[in-house]
């Protein structure tokens, strides 16, 4: 795999995913969509042969059949590529899901996913692959806005890094689900989070640690 940074102003798309239809219909999608597409049916066919300096937007399936997705992730991540991905899990998948955005993800996907969130999610990836200059600044921004959160909603903000359903917050914190979801709309609009995936990213480049609980 070659390795440095990606072109923000290519629409070159790279999926890996374990199902040959899969990858037939994702790749049918986006070049109708005006992105050029190249599909790999595995993590080492992607790793192996890809020019990682020739795509800037790339979707990773997280259970793939030689490595799972947060393995390529990490690979990445160690390469010092700036391509920020999205990675398909299956519902209701949350500590995943915070797994795969610690791992690097720019965005996760739920399967089924609509056409629309998901050109979005990849468009917006694309946006964001950047140079590491880049993500210190957009780090500094991020921690300014956690300075405006109460301390009891710094606290309902770490069990969301930690991987727990709203329902599992409620409960740890001894409130209800709707407080619950009143906080994280407070905290969504402290942070200028207009979707949990961004939250959840503000959330770990303000480096707000995990609940232990």
């Amino acid at each position: 795999m070659a390795a440095g940074s990606c072109r923000p102003d290519s629409r070159q798309i790279a999926i890996v995913v374990g199902s040959r239809r899969d990858a037939e219909s994702l790749s049918a999608l986006l070049e109708e969509n005006g992105y050029s597409a190249t599909s790999y049916l595995s993590a080492w066919d992607f790793l192996d042969v890809a020019d990682i300096g020739a795509v800037s937007g790339l979707l990773i399936d997280a259970d793939l059949p030689d490595m799972d997705g947060f393995a390529v992730l990490d690979h990445l991540r160690g390469s010092g590529v700036s391509v920020r991905p999205t990675v398909l899990l299956g519902p209701n998948e949350v500590r995943l899901a915070v797994r795969a955005l610690r791992a690097g993800a720019y965005d996760y996907v739920e399967r089924p996913a609509s056409p629309a969130i998901l050109l979005d999610s990849l468009e917006q990836g694309r946006r964001e692959s950047q140079p590491p200059a880049a993500h210190r600044s957009r780090d500094s921004i991020a921690a300014d806005r956690f300075l405006s959160l109460s301390d009891r909603e710094v606290e309902v903000l770490r069990h969301l890094v930690s991987g727990a359903r709203r329902k599992e917050i409620a409960a740890r914190l001894g409130i209800s689900h709707r407080t619950v979801e009143v906080y994280l709309s407070r905290i969504s609009r402290k942070m200028q989070a207009k979707s949990t995936p961004e939250l959840i990213r503000l959330a770990l480049a303000a480096d707000i640690h995990p609940s232990r609980e």
